[in-house]
């Protein structure tokens, strides 16, 4: 079995989104939306899935970041 290639994963999220109804950003409401930025996002399919996956990428960083913050804080006190 052959694995998914990116662009069937990327059309599957994007019938996934639109069959919701509508368009979604991970990273913040879309319905409060302000800034024409956070427009701009939530009205484009593509853009909105490269937020969510810049969200997941600053999480994954901030917690490396704990935990090298921690791991020092342990170097320093053995």
């Amino acid at each position: 079995m052959r694995p998914l290639t990116g662009w069937v994963v990327w059309a599957a999220s994007a019938v996934a989104l639109l069959s919701a109804g509508a368009v979604a950003a991970a990273s913040f409401d879309c319905a409060a939306a302000g800034s024409w930025v956070e427009h701009m996002i939530c009205n484009d399919l593509r853009l909105s899935m490269l937020d969510g996956q810049l969200e997941a990428a600053y999480a994954g960083a901030a917690r490396a970041d704990q935990q090298m913050k921690g791991f020092h804080t342990r170097l320093r006190v053995g």
